[in-house]
């Protein structure tokens, strides 16, 4: 072992804030701090944040942004600090930024307009996946791929690529391609931090794959082609990804949704998917999600979510293989609902409808049905009373799964009725083709969720 590597050893032995303030004190010092691959690498203090603090950041609101002047004198808008790392599914990275190139070292936490997020060029259309894809499909040799091609094109125009500046230097490349295939086919992906430990040598935090997002939410690749097309390749479940820049248009949207939570006790209600937007805090966790997922029969395929609000269940469920139908009639709620299912790329129908009014026009054919928190609005007076029966018994379900309120909520006051979770339950049986029910779980402030079924 050389004195470099026992040198690395040691450190990253030590305390991870006394790694920090070492790093800190040898770029004040203007120390080149240790080679790496032949190249010089600097680890600058806001660089070495998300290294040493992985994770979710606090939450962001507008208040984060600053103005800042570029090199060029030109003012633009960034996050004052964007470390965080998010795991995502390879698969919703579906387009490329190809219109302009972003540095993370540059440009991360910037705002930008413009048209830089036109979806014209989809990843899986890069020289570099289809290599990858017809590699490890059919075992072609890398000279005969278009990555190899395009690659040594480049080389002989004297425009080195990836640190290959000829035929020899491609080759050695390829063969280390097919190894990070293998590595991660059969060990899974690993973000930098972890292979810094394995490896025993300092590496780059910022170093991940990298995405821009585009003005409806798209994530946008950037940087990491290669890791990328390994993992969706291998199938992996997950990937971490750093942001680089945001579209204008889709800070807009951010602060609509800032301006929400100000004036609903700070939170919206149901946690939020989109990976720019899981910081914002939510009135309820994904707890109700995971009871009803582990109770839901096999063989479902197609979910109704009554007074769905901005659709969080129809996000999840559809990621689950089902056909979803989201309801709801308030109007501030359906757009950002919509927005949410354009940011997500979802599926799910939005129904603008009352549901009393669908029960009134005939029978409704749905496999599972979530009744969550909204029955009992129709229990205020004894038209939506009568209407709440009639919809029960046009509802031709397998299974609903309900929540109801508490018996003692202040806005049941004057009701028309009023039940208690049980009684509840026992009239919607009464008035349903349902015949079943079993107390599933609590969620939030201890209120039951139930499910029935026939």
């Amino acid at each position: 072992m050389s004195l470099r590597d026992i040198v690395i050893k040691v450190f990253l032995m030590l305390p991870e804030i006394l790694q920090l303030r070492i790093r800190q004190l040898m770029y004040t010092l203007g120390i080149r701090f240790l080679r790496l691959n032949r190249r010089w690498r600097y680890l600058l203090p806001k660089t070495v944040r998300s290294h040493i603090w992985p994770g979710q950041p606090e939450w962001k609101d507008p208040r984060d942004l600053f103005v800042q002047k570029s090199k060029v004198g030109e003012r633009v808008r960034r996050y004052s600090a964007d470390d965080a790392v998010y795991w995502i599914a390879p698969a919703k990275i579906v387009w490329v930024t190809a219109s302009k190139a972003f540095d993370i070292r540059e440009h991360k936490g910037r705002v930008v307009g413009g048209d830089w997020d036109k979806l014209v060029l989809k990843f899986e259309d890069l020289d570099i996946y289809r290599s990858f894809m017809e590699r490890s499909s059919t075992g072609e040799p890398w000279s005969e791929l278009p990555y190899y091609r395009s690659t040594l094109a480049a080389i002989e125009s004297g425009v080195p690529l990836w640190n290959c500046k000829t035929r020899e230097d491609l080759d050695r490349r390829c063969v280390m391609l097919d190894s990070l295939l293998y590595e991660i086919k059969t060990k899974g992906y690993k973000t930098q931090l972890v292979l810094e430990k394995e490896k025993c040598r300092i590496l780059d935090p910022e170093d991940e794959i990298t995405v821009n997002i585009g003005r409806h939410g798209d994530l946008l690749f950037s940087n990491g082609r290669h890791r990328l097309s390994c993992a969706k390749i291998a199938g992996v479940r997950s990937v971490p990804v750093k942001i680089t820049v945001r579209h204008a248009e889709w800070e807009e949207f951010k602060r609509q949704i800032y301006s929400y939570v100000e004036r609903n006790k700070g939170a919206v209600y149901a946690p939020l998917t989109h990976i720019d937007l899981q910081s914002i805090p939510s009135h309820h966790s994904h707890q109700r999600f995971e009871i009803i997922r582990n109770n839901i029969g096999q063989g479902s395929q197609t979910l109704l979510d009554i007074g769905a609000h901005w659709g969080y269940f129809c996000h999840k469920f559809e990621e689950e293989g089902y056909k979803c139908f989201a309801v709801e009639q308030d109007g501030e709620h359906l757009y950002f609902m919509r927005k949410l299912r354009r940011a997500e790329n979802k599926e799910f129908a939005i129904i603008s409808d009352s549901i009393l009014d669908m029960g009134e026009k005939g029978s409704l054919e749905y496999d599972v049905v979530l009744a969550l928190a909204i029955f009992h609005h129709f229990l205020k007076t004894e038209r939506l009373f009568n209407k709440l029966k009639t919809l029960l018994g046009n509802l031709h379900c397998n299974e609903v799964f309900f929540l109801p309120h508490a018996y003692n909520d202040p806005q049941m006051a004057g009701a028309f009725v009023n039940f208690t979770p049980e009684q509840f339950v026992q009239f919607i049986l009464e008035n349903s083709r349902l015949t079943e029910y079993k107390l599933i779980g609590h969620c939030e402030g201890g209120r039951p969720l139930y499910k029935l079924w026939r």
